[in-house]
């Protein structure tokens, strides 16, 4: 996983690396962060590189956090609030303030939070994407094959974004 810090505060974006290398050890996922002091270095950084996460300083001089979010925005970031903000931290940083943004993050990342719904009986059911194995669709019969069981859904299935 590949992840920006943007800060102008060298200290903080010490204590940032330091606090992520922390959590995703415990987490098993490998990462590589680029630290980046202005908002300028880091979006010419985007021609180089690919972000999975990146943290943004709101208050830098010349481009600010926020503008740095709407160009990510321009360039294609799959992001959630209006300026592209996933989540955002207060400072001063602690673990546990990083900890509770990342965690849902995590499950987005890894799928976990993406759920196929269904009807099956009449009952609804939300299906986690990551324990599909696979679909078959007949007509407007689909079958969605789990592990040890097969679902039937008489109609079209709505798929998640």
């Amino acid at each position: 996983m590949n992840i920006a810090i943007v800060d102008d505060s060298e200290s903080d974006r010490q204590l940032l690396q330091e606090l992520l290398i922390r959590y995703f050890d415990i987490s098993g996922i490998s990462i590589t962060i680029y630290p980046f002091q202005s908002g300028e270095l880091f979006l010419a950084g985007l021609s180089h590189h690919s972000f999975d996460l990146v943290f943004l300083d709101i208050f830098m001089d010349e481009i600010t956090g926020m503008d740095a979010a709407h160009k990510l925005l321009e360039a294609g970031c799959d992001c959630t609030y209006e300026v592209g903000a996933f989540r955002y931290l207060l400072k001063p940083l602690t673990y546990d303030k990083l900890e509770d943004t990342l965690n849902p993050f995590l499950r987005k990342f890894r799928g976990e939070a993406r759920k196929l719904p269904l009807m099956v009986e009449r009952t609804p059911l939300y299906i986690p994407y990551s324990d599909l194995y696979y679909l078959s669709s007949v007509m407007r019969q689909t079958e969605v094959h789990l592990e040890k069981k097969v679902l039937k859904q008489s109609s079209a299935i709505n798929f998640q974004k």
